[in-house]
């Protein structure tokens, strides 16, 4: 039973009125029409509502005191992320095809202009390239940022829980942010921990979520992104004196930050968008080969509301598997995530093994509300920085013993057949429309509700789950006569091969043409788990699942995940071993015969 919560003030509008008339009976005892036709009472009960409003407000915690408390527990804003891509910068005509063209750090390059009003994402080159002699083109990382070095952000008093405010905040997420502090000359530092700005010595900052996690020697920092907060760390003033004085910049110490800005949805552009040089780069031409992706604009108030709560439960460690989920969505690559521990799925899987599948965030314009989101969308946003990621900052929060395993998700392309019979009055386009977008929603792995935990993630996809986009929820639809769902890539009568998994039960696999598939519930559903043509002229040939020995017989040590395929090319054979019944594959040998 939950706790009661107490009004601080019980009185409704009759216990206003009533207290207001006994007031004038005492007060003013000459007054004696009290009913409601009373101007004087039509004046009290005016007042008697305006005071009901004002309790009903005292008696809930306002917003603001909501995010006043949610500041006090560290929640903040996440910040916006930024769109990478590949610029590939060639020369601009033959005849300086003997020239050396120098390409520095923070060349910026934006698309053409477009609409007046709008805002044109600006790409900067993240390192530096050159074009060298006889060479034709040259491809250099680039962000959807602004790149700011050395920024002076404050001057230190020596005193704890120093602030500082990083200008033209938001800072993106991601690496490419650092603070340091101005040190006295000839103080010695370790290789890479100090720089040198102006013939000044800086050491570097470490940035931590909690000053507690700070080890020894470091100067640890706490970063808030959104608003471009930098705070040092606290300790009780009544035993500085027994505390490091490094801890904080000291009293007229510099400050300085490298950071990045920027970012944002905005910069999600298509492939050869990105062919305006802002920065000269004498004698060269650019464009993007590549779509740019994984810009993502920042958290909104609201967002950063509702998702509170489970913050508050998972704080910084991970025990169990909701911990896990709530921490991996904290990365802005992410949209969705569900964790479970691998044992209860795996035969091969190690104990305290936890699995973790993710689904990428997809910039507007795909997805719930907008054009249906396709498994190209999602595998151009898979990318594997934000996967390892993911991955090292859930093996820093969870608990001894527990080992992550973080991959992307796998997914099918459905193709829904329907005949529906639309009332006689209404449009049949429009009534086709709306039904097309709600199947849309209902079958994207994005969900209406993104930030729900686990709503249909991993069930099966039956006709049932559809009738309701299809009918009920479409008052222009007389009736649904015929639904039929289609899967690409399913395995048909041509099919070779058909193996059962060794230790794994209702686990078979079967090869067609270049394609392994599998299925983990006994042929009720299969899936593609490798592509070994990939463009090549390549075929499966055998599938072999590794057999344990009989009782009683020596053989090789028993390893339940190990299966093996054999395909034959156009000049011989490739031999595939995967340890993890599919999921994953190395080849194993290259040979020149079949």
């Amino acid at each position: 039973m939950s706790i009661p919560v107490p009004n601080l003030d019980d009185r409704d509008f009759s216990d206003l009125v009533a207290g207001a008339r006994e007031r004038i009976r005492q007060v003013a005892p000459e007054w004696t029409d009290l009913s409601v036709h009373d101007p004087g009472i039509t004046i009290v009960e005016a007042f008697a509502y305006l005071t009901d409003t004002l309790m009903y407000r005292v008696n809930r915690v306002p917003d603001k005191l909501y995010a006043v408390y949610l500041n006090l527990l560290g929640t903040a804003l996440y910040p916006p992320s930024c769109a990478e891509t590949v610029l590939e910068f060639s020369r601009a005509s033959a005849a300086n095809a003997d020239e050396e063209i120098r390409i520095p750090r923070g060349t910026q390059v934006s698309c053409p202009p477009g609409v007046p009003g709008t805002s044109q994402p600006l790409f900067t080159t993240t390192a530096a390239a050159t074009l060298a002699s006889g060479q034709a083109s040259v491809l250099v990382a680039a962000a959807d940022v602004t790149m700011y070095d050395a920024i002076p952000i404050g001057t230190g008093t020596g005193r704890p829980g120093q602030s500082m405010v990083i200008p033209n905040a938001p800072i993106v997420s991601g690496a490419g942010l650092a603070i340091a502090v101005e040190v006295p000359p000839g103080t010695r530092l370790a290789s890479g921990e100090a720089v040198l700005v102006d013939g000044k010595p800086f050491r570097y900052c470490q940035e931590v979520e909690a000053f507690a996690d700070a080890g020894p020697g470091e100067v640890p920092v706490r970063i808030d992104r959104s608003a471009g907060v930098v705070m040092f760390a606290w300790w009780d003033e009544e035993s500085a004196g027994r505390s490091d004085p490094a801890l904080v910049p000291g009293p007229g110490a510099e400050v300085r930050a490298w950071y990045r800005s920027g970012g944002g949805a905005s910069g999600n552009v298509g492939a050869g968008q990105l062919t305006v040089l802002r920065t000269p780069v004498p004698g060269a031409k650019v464009t993007n080969p590549e779509p740019a992706t994984g810009g993502r604009d920042g958290e909104s108030l609201e967002n950063a509301l509702r998702r509170a709560p489970q913050d508050f439960q998972a704080r910084d460690r991970a025990v169990t598997v909701r911990d896990y989920e709530v921490l991996a969505r904290r990365h802005g690559g992410v949209a969705r995530a569900r964790a479970f521990t691998r044992r209860d799925l795996w035969a091969f899987a190690r104990p305290g093994e936890v699995e973790i599948v993710l689904v990428p965030f997809v910039p507007a314009g795909r997805g719930p509300g907008h054009s249906p989101v396709r498994a190209a969308d999602l595998e151009a946003q898979s990318r594997e920085e934000v996967r390892s990621e993911v991955e090292a900052y859930l093996r820093r929060r969870s608990t001894v013993g527990a080992e992550p395993v973080v991959r992307w998700g796998l997914y099918k392309q459905v193709l829904v057949d329907a005949r529906i019979v639309v009332r006689p009055d209404e449009d049949a386009q429009a009534v086709k429309n709306r039904i097309v977008g709600r199947l849309s929603e209902s079958i994207s792995p994005l969900g209406s509700d993104a930030s729900s935990y686990g709503s249909g993630f991993g069930k099966p996809l039956r006709v049932s789950n559809l009738y309701r986009a299809m009918e009920e929820a479409e008052p222009g639809v007389q009736y649904v006569d015929r639904v039929r769902l289609e899967v690409d890539k399913v395995p048909d009568t041509d099919a070779v091969g058909l193996v059962q998994a060794e230790g794994q039960d209702n686990t078979w696999f079967v090869g067609q043409d270049g394609t392994l598939f599998r299925t983990t519930n006994a042929a009720d559903g299969w899936e593609a788990c490798a592509d070994f043509a990939d463009g090549d002229d390549e075929t499966v040939r055998s599938i072999a699942p590794f057999r344990s020995p009989a009782p009683g017989r020596a053989g090789p040590e028993r390893h339940p995940g190990m299966v093996a395929v054999s395909t034959v090319t156009g000049t011989g054979s490739r031999i595939y071993i995967s340890e993890d019944l599919g999921e994953s594959w190395r080849k194993a040998a290259e040979l020149g015969f079949v």
